[in-house]
């Protein structure tokens, strides 16, 4: 842009007193405004300022801001400005995000610099690196920073690391790496592992390792075991298995469930076992419930009912129902028929109902009958009322049940 165009820029984004506007550019964008303030309606006014920007050339952006300044109410201003500057970043975004630099920090500045820098970073990642390093301190520099590295990450993420690593060191660099690093673990894992490992153990570094675990076993599972297992013990190694033999089952759980049963007994198993168990049941919910049912001891069986039965009822209730009241009489039965209560409470709470009704412990059987059957006489209370009256529950269970009819 000329440097012409540019200060003609400047001078209407901050309406400087004094400066004329050209009766070329009243008659253009400033009639526009003026037809728009015409509406009796003060939303039907707001609408159309805020789709005032769609098609403003970049030759009208000087007096349309210049306009939009004299505008009487806060609220007018405000929504003209941000539609004209999202106009402007859309069609000359490093222009746009040199002139929003220079606005005094607001929550509407937030939000326009990180339109402008996204769309720069788009364009020319380098550049808009450049552009939002150069905002002042505040709000909105550390968000225009972070949303410029990560969407550079997106195209070369070992640049946008390296361009973070030039920051000064506060949190808003450790901002922006993270958001690097959540892009780039997904696109290389193996790469971006050298620089997650001298990480700090802290809840980041084992998000990260969750993340990279589930990406390098979705390309190579053998070879993201063999990462996994030369981790550092605890939590490192850990996450690192568990969520292999997660994401190893998106694909193939079948070799995903031998794998997780490989695994020495304890925690890690146990949470492995469950990440099949919800990945495979997404896919065949039917093989999956086999799986928990047959292969999976107590604990495990424990931590996977929930996750497998969320799904299944999502897809079939009645087909996880049956599975449930057909397992035999014994503590699988027992947690399968409170967790599928749980599950479709929400979803279809009469069979929650009628299967909750038939568990030996009598303190769950109250417990998870109630809440389904509450649920059940909301949505179809005569329905409920028919059921419980022609059942072979206990007289003193249906009469807790039994109110009378609610209008």
């Amino acid at each position: 842009m000329h440097a012409e165009r540019h200060a003609a820029l400047l001078l209407a984004l901050f309406a400087v007193p004094g400066v004329l506007v050209p009766a070329s550019a009243q008659s253009g964008p400033a009639g526009k405004i003026d037809r728009i303030l015409e509406k009796r309606n003060p939303r039907e006014q707001l609408a159309a300022l805020s789709a005032f920007g769609e098609k403003l050339t970049e030759a009208d952006i000087p007096a349309a801001l210049a306009a939009g300044e004299k505008l009487p109410q806060l609220r007018q201003r405000a929504e003209l400005r941000q539609a004209i500057l999202k106009r402007w970043s859309a069609l000359a975004p490093g222009d746009a995000l040199a002139s929003i630099a220079k606005l005094p920090e607001s929550g509407s500045k937030l939000e326009i610099a990180h339109f402008a820098a996204a769309q720069l970073a788009a364009q020319d990642p380098e550049r808009a690196a450049k552009a939002v390093a150069a905002f002042p301190p505040g709000t909105s520099r550390a968000d225009a920073i972070d949303v410029a590295a990560e969407i550079w990450a997106k195209t070369d993420a070992e640049k946008a690391i390296n361009w973070v690593d030039t920051l000064k060191p506060d949190g808003v660099r450790e901002t922006a790496a993270r958001s690097v690093l959540f892009v780039w673990v997904h696109l290389d894992p193996i790469a971006c592992y050298a620089r997650i490992k001298n990480l700090p153990p802290d809840p980041i570094k084992y998000a990260l390792i969750t993340n990279a675990a589930q990406a390098w076993a979705a390309r190579d599972p053998q070879g993201a075991i063999k990462w996994a297992r030369a981790l550092p013990g605890g939590p490192e190694q850990e996450l690192g298995l568990q969520n292999i033999a997660e994401s190893w089952a998106d694909f193939a759980p079948a070799r995903a469930s031998e794998f997780a049963l490989e695994l020495p007994d304890g925690p890690v198993r146990q949470q492995a076992a469950a990440g099949v168990a919800e990945r495979w049941a997404a896919q065949n919910p039917a093989e999956a419930a086999a799986w928990v049912a047959d292969k999976l001891d107590p604990v495990s069986q424990q931590l996977a009912l929930p996750r497998l039965l969320n799904l299944w009822v999502m897809d079939s209730p009645r087909a996880a129902a049956e599975w449930a009241e057909h397992l035999p009489s014994g503590s699988l039965r027992e947690q399968a028929i409170q967790c599928f209560a749980i599950a479709v409470n929400g979803v279809t709470p009469d069979l929650g109902a009628k299967l909750a009704a038939t568990l030996d412990d009598a303190n769950a059987r109250f417990e998870k009958f109630e809440m389904c059957f509450q649920h059940w006489t909301e949505i179809d209370p005569d329905a409920a009322r028919t059921w419980l009256a022609e059942s072979k529950l206990p007289k003193d269970f249906k009469d807790r049940f039994s109110p009378a009819p609610r209008f």
